[in-house]
């Protein structure tokens, strides 16, 4: 005769750091995606007055994986975490893990490379096209990207005006300058060009400047870099 020890399974409990699988026919509450299948681990667990249980899940490697490109970009462009969601208990069934943590980890920095500035809009797509695999939180990468890209397709001379307030020095907000040529990078003022003022040379951070020809390509690359200098 069975055991009433063998005879009932024991409920899998819910902790930080179980795996768990979506049901069948639950969606995504923002977008109306099917997310039955997708699966992650608990990294939250919140217990509400009415009873109710809600899980902060960090979805593991594969389900990230199987994001498409338009999933990613509306979520940044909506201001919404692609890689983490907030699920009631009765979303979710208990399973094993199916990756590692720091495959997921790993995942984690690699769309957050690919799609940190498509919430910037049409610019924040050509910011990325710039940033493309590099980690938005690495400034000494990001600033030798840039330099690299202006090198590439600034042509100088151009006129530009002083678009920032100058805490201090010589130059005002509104001044009109004659960027030379590229000059460095020093930190935190990011990439320096060149320009004269009153017939006197500086190095000066290029994103304090505006091009003057609003309708060219060359002010489109200066003010993408100036945007995503002021988000990044």
């Amino acid at each position: 005769m069975m055991s009433k020890r063998n005879r009932y399974k024991k409920k899998k409990e819910i902790r930080v750091g179980n795996s768990i699988v979506v049901k069948d026919g639950v969606k995504d509450a923002d977008f109306d995606v099917d997310m039955g299948g997708w699966q992650g681990r608990i990294i939250e667990i919140q217990k509400h007055d009415d009873g109710d249980t809600i899980l902060l899940v960090e979805w593991d490697s594969i389900t990230l994986d199987s994001f498409s490109d338009d999933f990613f970009e509306n979520s940044e462009e909506e201001g919404m975490a692609w890689q983490e969601y907030y699920i009631p208990t009765t979303e979710i069934k208990i399973t094993t893990p199916r990756d590692t943590k720091a495959e997921t980890q790993k995942a984690i920095r690699k769309y957050s490379a690919k799609f940190a500035w498509v919430h910037l809009g049409h610019q924040g797509k050509e910011i990325q096209a710039v940033l493309e695999g590099i980690n938005p939180g690495d400034e000494s990468a990001c600033f030798n990207a840039w330099y690299d890209h202006f090198d590439k397709n600034l042509s100088f001379p151009f006129d530009a005006e002083i678009s920032e307030f100058q805490e201090r020095g010589p130059h005002r907000a509104g001044e009109k300058v004659q960027v030379l040529a590229l000059e460095d990078i020093e930190y935190p003022y990011g990439v320096l060009v060149k320009i004269k003022k009153d017939g006197r040379k500086y190095a000066f951070p290029l994103c304090d400047l505006e091009a003057s020809d609003t309708n060219s390509k060359l002010h489109d690359l200066v003010e993408n870099y100036a945007i995503w200098f002021a988000n990044r």
